[in-house]
């Protein structure tokens, strides 16, 4: 279950689910440096004793997904950003993520290089991108709020928020999420800055 995931990643996080690229192809999107860190168990790897964004990537397993996690945003997660989301999801690929702070969540969904939806775990009713209401059947039947007017039911309703945020995941990439997802080994990379301290994006060609 989803909230066992949520336990272990404290407090603050972001997760991601990419179908279509590997490990190290999302890190170079994400602007991280591929395989600085690791590979080696999610425990051992030194998330919040760096001053730059660290991203977490594993292949899942049996499936053309790669997982990749920030627990530690010192500037703001990565992937957490919209257009980089897009660009994770193409060409012709998916790519979701879910974000989660005390003061903040969010979850967002892109296919083909296209934002298609973005749903905020606390108030579901408000939804935007080019096709918003994508994931309403699944989350209808789960008890979300898809109307304004409507009241929590369900598993929805009984969910702490961080648990919440992680369903609304499972829901847009349908890649169920439990503790089991931390297991490694992982590989690391912390963001590309140039001489001028801003990030790189992309590897230099």
């Amino acid at each position: 279950m989803s909230t066992d995931l949520v336990a272990e990643l404290g407090e603050g996080w972001c997760v991601t689910l990419v179908r279509g690229h590997q490990p190290d192809d999302v890190l170079t999107v994400m602007g991280a440096v591929p395989g600085s860190i690791g590979p080696a168990a999610f425990e051992d790897l030194p998330a919040g004793a760096t001053d730059r964004e660290l991203v977490l990537t594993r292949t899942w397993p049996g499936k053309d997904w790669t997982f990749a996690v920030e627990c530690d945003g010192p500037s703001g997660f990565l992937g957490w950003r919209r257009e980089l989301l897009a660009d994770l999801s193409a060409p012709g690929g998916f790519a979701g993520t879910a974000l989660y702070l005390p003061n903040m969540q969010e979850v967002c969904a892109a296919e083909d290089g296209c934002v298609v939806s973005v749903i905020e775990p606390l108030h579901t009713y408000r939804r935007s991108g080019s096709d918003p209401d994508r994931f309403t059947g699944r989350m209808r039947e789960l008890g979300f709020r898809i109307d304004d007017g409507d009241d929590l039911a369900g598993v929805a309703r009984d969910l702490p928020l961080g648990a919440r945020t992680m369903l609304l995941l499972e829901v847009m990439t349908g890649i169920a999420l439990d503790a089991s997802a931390l297991e490694g080994p992982w590989r690391g990379g912390t963001m590309r800055l140039d001489e001028h301290g801003a990030q790189i994006r992309f590897a230099e060609s």
